[in-house]
């Protein structure tokens, strides 16, 4: 009996073992794409003799920050990826695969590099390569495959359907290395370098450095991706700060130099910067202080930045600036002022430091004024927001608030012709479901800078437009849903401005304000659910149901 019983079980351990060896695996294409290795006996370097992984095919994997529930087909698009020196296949490469006929919006991020890398990784799809470094792409007439195997870099893009296969080469991750040196052959600590591309005439400054204490070294890692994304043609290697003849190395995103490239420092010395105030005292103002200088283009003389610092109890320093050379310094503006742009002389000579004082007089004009309810009780300790209005629109500005005696303050930053209408609207946010309180505030007449007291604001509760409830089509109530109401225009319909609501925790929402529409149409938006439309319906109504049906998938 113990026998058969051995025989069976062993019998039983052979069927399991052959159901296992059987079974498919753990598809790779539920992995995140920071989790993906190259497949078994594959080296991304490309070196002699790899052994082939077990799948002769390419894998889309997945979305960036997303697990698929399948695997995509093959399409018609053949990519081949190979080494930049030597043409050698690159096995296993790790790839990004963007379909942009399929991700609208991505024209309008496609200069800015930092905007457009995040793209890619939100919208595109992680693909791996085969033992031949190649691969099959669904078909599009507008992609863009990014290699992003750690270490490595390269990228094809395409604006129409390919007739061919596509290569793809592969690079290194370059950097770039300098050396900054006085005339004495020593290095020199401390010195600010930028990389730059020329665009309409003007040097922008795309990423700064500055040299190292003992080495006089600076180093700028990962620069080809960065020249490459910017979408530009024309670098430049230069100082970060003023000269009169500027050294500037040209770089070609293509080509950067793996050798430390050397720049001689030319005579420079520290500048002080003052700034006063009206009262001729150092300004209290926290604001940033930029060094550049004044070009002549088309004509008119632009400013053309460069270093940026913080101004602090009224004064900076930067610690190189050319002998010679008239700079500009541009004040970013503050809350209380606008900008302002200046120039000044720089060092006379190496070395020798030259201060820079200037008088920061302009002031913006600011309202004050005391928040009341009818009957004259003060609305003390509340938030709100304001927007000036007329001249053809309106603007926003920061979040106000009222202090213990019901006082707030609004700096009015935009400028207009005098005689224009222009009115200050005001609303302070509801507490306790109560309507949000709103006063307008006539500001047609000259404001000169400084602070114009108006006396007492009276604000009044905004009337209901429409309110009801949120529910999905079981009638549970729906938290968080945003619903606005639009207005009948031409052939459509048009959202007001401040007309919406977002729903409780009973999904009640009540959307308060003015319109003279005689109808309303509600949209209603809430993540996971259809857009639900609701009307039109006659403003002034209440109890009103919006039924959303949760989104497919």
């Amino acid at each position: 009996m113990a026998r058969w019983t051995s025989l069976l079980l062993a019998v039983a351990g052979l069927l399991a073992l052959a159901w296992v060896a059987g079974r498919p695996s753990s598809p790779e294409s539920i992995r995140s794409p920071a989790s993906i290795r190259a497949p078994a006996g594959v080296d991304p370097a490309g070196s002699e003799g790899v052994r082939p992984p077990d799948s002769s095919g390419a894998r889309i994997v997945a979305a960036p920050g997303e697990l698929p529930t399948r695997v995509e087909s093959a399409g018609p698009i053949e990519v081949r990826v190979v080494h930049a020196r030597g043409g050698r296949p690159f096995p296993g490469a790790h790839l990004t695969f963007l379909d942009r006929e399929r991700a609208p919006g991505w024209r309008a991020v496609w200069d800015d590099s930092a905007a457009r890398a995040r793209f890619l990784r939100e919208h595109g799809r992680a693909v791996i390569a085969d033992a031949q470094g190649g691969l099959r792409l669904p078909a599009t007439g507008s992609g863009v495959l990014a290699l992003s195997t750690p270490g490595w870099f390269g990228e094809r893009a395409w604006e129409r359907a390919p007739t061919g296969p596509i290569l793809l080469r592969a690079g290194r991750e370059a950097g770039l290395a300098v050396q900054v040196l006085d005339a004495r052959g020593r290095p020199q600590p401390d010195v600010p370098l930028a990389v730059v591309r020329r665009s309409d005439g003007l040097d922008r400054i795309l990423v700064t450095r500055t040299t190292a204490a003992a080495t006089g070294l600076a180093t700028f890692d990962h620069l080809r991706r960065l020249l490459v994304g910017d979408g530009a043609t024309e670098f430049a290697l230069t100082f970060a700060f003023p000269l009169v003849d500027p050294p500037r190395i040209s770089l070609d995103p293509g080509a950067l130099p793996g050798e430390t490239l050397r720049l001689e420092l030319p005579p420079t010395g520290p500048v002080r910067v003052r700034v006063l105030d009206e009262r001729r005292r150092p300004l209290r103002e926290v604001v940033d202080v930029i060094l550049g200088r004044m070009v002549n283009l088309g004509g008119e003389r632009v400013f053309e930045a460069g270093l940026h610092q913080r101004l602090v109890q009224g004064e900076t320093r930067f610690r190189h600036v050319g002998v010679g050379v008239t700079l500009a310094l541009r004040l970013a503006g503050s809350p209380e002022r606008p900008p302002l742009t200046s120039e000044h002389p720089g060092p006379a000579r190496a070395g020798a430091e030259a201060l820079c004082v200037v008088s920061w007089k302009d002031r913006y004009p600011a309202i004050v004024a005391r928040a009341v309810l009818e009957g004259g009780g003060s609305l003390a300790n509340r938030r709100g927001r304001y927007v000036v209005t007329g001249g053809g629109g309106g603007k926003g500005g920061p979040p106000i608030s009222t202090d213990a005696g019901g006082r707030f303050r609004v700096v009015i930053s935009e400028p207009w012709e005098q005689g224009d209408e222009r009115f200050l609207e005001a609303k302070l946010f509801p507490r306790d479901g109560e309507a949000p309180l709103v006063a307008r505030l006539d500001l047609s007449h000259p404001l000169p800078p400084g602070d114009h007291d108006l006396g007492t604001a009276l604000f009044r509760p905004l009337p209901a437009v429409v309110s009801g409830r949120v529910t999905d089509p079981a009638g549970i109530p729906l938290f968080g849903a945003h619903v606005r109401a639009e207005v009948p225009i031409g052939q459509g319909w048009q959202a007001l401005r401040d007309l919406a609501a977002t729903s409780d925790r009973d999904g009640g929402f009540t959307i308060y304000g003015e319109t003279q529409a005689s109808e309303l149409r509600l949209r209603c938006l809430r993540r996971g659910y259809e857009e639900g439309i609701l009307g039109p319906v006659r403003p002034g109504s209440s109890g009103l149901e919006l039924v959303i049906e949760p989104a497919d998938g």
